[in-house]
């Protein structure tokens, strides 16, 4: 079932009893355990071996009933954390917390809610325990937070503890406690005996000591605006990283049918060399570097050929898939596959918006292009074992890369029916400071998702008889177990 499926299930529950689940008698939530236990199974391993769900006597059975009640509380925080930051409407908050409540600062704050309004909404707290009390609400949602050098420093008589209270619910429960960064703003003489200690500080929560203003807006900048390469991705941040409309857009590109024919993507219709334009100015302004090896006329002038040769839908969505396939060994610029999904992987709302167009052509010409004829597509009912050689930067790797952790893959992805071939990619490019890994899941398409299942591109592929199927960006796969090898670590996924 996958994770869409299964937040859909649940939303009857998080509607009726959202955050009073818990207060429910046993007889109730032990009916809602029965009526859910598919999506319980699903989301957390090991639940149905400890529990007899059938069981007669569990409501009879305090052990039974506690683990019952436990597995329902933890299922549905964590679906309901999921659900908030990828398919619902979510907010991101800036909080200043400072024992004074001065007008310097509440002018700066106002400075900060135009700036950012309405990415994100701005809140001040002058009272830190006020803060402590409320600060369960902000639960499951990105925070951007600002203390001031007293509220932080752990060394001040007037020490409230802020950074260590945080810190410590940070470390207990990180799915929930989602701090995307805090800066400390302090006096020049704070700066001093402050700086080593909190930039350096192990849980990597603060992002800059400083006195001046400036600094401080330009690291805001650069959290708030994410161009940071990134294959591999926690799901949740997907409401850190992009507003709802474009969050639920593109999360929903494997699940939802187009929302136009791929005839309506004609580069003079959709004036997609003023799309280039327009995309440069953002690559140049958030300094994404690979801009500079980007041929955007040949690659306008390749995709404008293709729709210029035919009116056919089936034959548009061959040649740009053929396209996707090519690499041109001579040439060191980026091709048409990897200007799409390094857009995709670098994560920038900017850019991304600016570059949609040339994102959902791709989209709707996978769902439009048929490989039925290809014996070793995917077929209906049936299941498919896939492979994918990637490599993911050592500290990513540490962070998400755990047994029953989500992760995503933002770009278009490639896998491959043959084992040998991911692994023969995993050593021809290898790269410092990163962890090889082989991604192993079984794609079982059922009649509801069949039409969105990864495309086999054997027969048109530009790299000969190598088997290679296509999968959609943001689909998101549950890690059911890892083998840390010597040379690479095998991870097994299942699609959710």
């Amino acid at each position: 079932m996958s994770l869409y499926d299964q937040l859909q299930q649940l939303n009857p529950l998080f509607r009726q009893f959202g955050s009073y689940l818990h207060c429910l008698d046993d007889k109730i939530q032990y009916e809602l355990y029965l009526k859910f236990r598919n999506v319980f199974k699903d989301f957390k391993e090991g639940v149905s071996k400890k529990i007899s769900l059938e069981s007669k006597n569990a409501i009879e059975n305090p052990e039974k009933m506690k683990e019952i009640k436990d597995s329902i509380d933890n299922v549905v925080q964590d679906l309901n954390s999921l659900c908030q930051n990828i398919y619902e409407e979510s907010k991101k908050y800036l909080i200043w917390v400072d024992t004074f409540d001065n007008i310097e600062n509440k002018n700066f704050l106002f400075e900060l809610q135009l700036k950012y309004s309405p990415i994100l909404t701005v809140q001040f707290y002058s009272d830190v325990e006020k803060f402590k009390s409320e600060f369960q609400k902000y639960y499951g949602l990105p925070v951007f937070l600002i203390m001031s050098g007293q509220v932080a420093n752990d060394y001040s008589y007037t020490d409230k503890k802020l950074f260590n209270y945080i810190k410590g619910l940070y470390n207990q429960n990180k799915q929930q406690v989602r701090i995307k960064g805090i800066l400390i703003y302090t006096s020049e003489e704070g700066v001093k005996y402050m700086k080593d200690k909190f930039e350096k500080d192990d849980s990597e929560l603060v992002k800059i000591v400083t006195y001046n203003s400036d600094d401080m807006l330009e690291v805001l900048n650069k959290l708030i605006s994410h161009n940071k390469f990134c294959r591999v991705l926690d799901p949740t941040d997907l409401s850190y990283l992009f507003e709802s409309k474009l969050k639920f857009k593109l999360a929903s590109m494997h699940k939802s049918n187009p929302e136009k024919c791929l005839l309506g993507y004609n580069p003079q219709e959709i004036n997609l060399k003023q799309i280039f334009v327009d995309a440069q100015v953002v690559m140049k302004e958030k300094n994404i570097n690979f801009i500079e090896k980007v041929e955007f006329d040949h690659i306008f002038t390749q995709i404008n050929k293709i729709f210029q040769s035919s009116s056919d839908k089936l034959e548009i969505a061959k040649q740009l898939l053929k396209l996707y396939t090519k690499e041109d060994y001579k040439n060191q610029n980026i091709q048409y596959y990897q200007l799409i999904n390094n857009i995709l992987n670098t994560l920038n709302e900017d850019l991304i918006k600016k570059m949609m167009p040339l994102i959902e052509m791709l989209q709707v010409a996978l769902y439009t292009y048929d490989d039925s004829s290809d014996v070793t597509s995917i077929k209906k009912g049936s299941s498919h074992t896939l492979y994918r050689g990637t490599s993911i930067p050592q500290q990513n790797y540490q962070n998400q890369i755990k047994v029953n952790q989500f992760i995503c893959l933002p770009s278009f992805s490639s896998f491959t029916s043959d084992q040998q071939v991911a692994i023969n990619f995993i050593f021809n490019n290898k790269f410092d400071d990163t962890r090889p890994c082989l991604f192993i899941y079984e794609h079982s398409a059922g009649s509801q998702q069949f039409e969105f299942r990864p495309k086999n591109l054997k027969n048109i592929s530009e790299q000969g008889s190598e088997s290679e199927f296509l999968t959609y960006p943001f689909v998101t796969y549950k890690i059911i177990g890892i083998i840390e090898g010597e040379l690479y670590s095998t991870v097994n996924l299942t699609l959710n």
